[in-house]
């Protein structure tokens, strides 16, 4: 049997599982767009805004992929005795992307906290003069997916490379 049948994935709420798209979606945000939330308790999810709206999509195919959960279902499954759960889940580790040598190839590297993280950033600088993204706070239940790695450097060679599509 391999790990992946006998892994558990725990049950989580339509809240949580909103509360968590919403949070991926704002670090989509803030990487891809380089802007934050306009406001404290501003929600993807609800946004006009193209940007949050395409962070929004974004965010909710990575919890497909990584969890199987469509946080657009768990957006219908919220009754009003539920409310969305507007506070973020602890994160437990940090994300940080460094560019290659002499290519433009990126790598992650995940830590199990911050000041671990900013050590590896300044170590980067100083002995290989690597330039390094800012810790990303990440959820331990999406770190923890076996394919976590492939799916946050795809990210990140995606964020690099946006570009307004070319007329036919």
């Amino acid at each position: 049997m391999s790990d992946q049948e006998t892994r558990t994935i725990p049950v989580r709420s339509a809240g949580t599982i909103i509360s968590q798209t919403e949070e991926l979606a704002a670090v989509l945000m803030k990487n891809i767009f380089q802007r934050e939330a306009a406001e404290a308790g501003f929600l993807f999810h609800e946004s006009e805004c193209p940007r949050a709206k395409h962070c929004w999509r974004l965010a909710c195919e990575i919890q497909e992929m990584l969890t199987d959960t469509d946080p657009d279902d768990a957006l219908s499954e919220l009754g009003e005795d539920e409310p969305g759960d507007t506070t973020m889940p602890e994160p437990s580790t940090f994300l940080v992307i460094q560019e290659g040598g002499s290519s433009q190839e990126l790598y992650t590297h995940v830590f199990d906290n911050r000041d671990d993280a900013d050590a590896y950033r300044t170590s980067s600088a100083d002995e290989g003069s690597y330039r390094t993204s800012s810790p990303i706070e990440v959820p331990l239940s999406l770190a923890d997916h076996p394919a976590f790695g492939c799916v946050a450097e795809a990210i990140a060679k995606g964020a690099v490379s946006v570009d307004f599509p070319e007329d036919d």
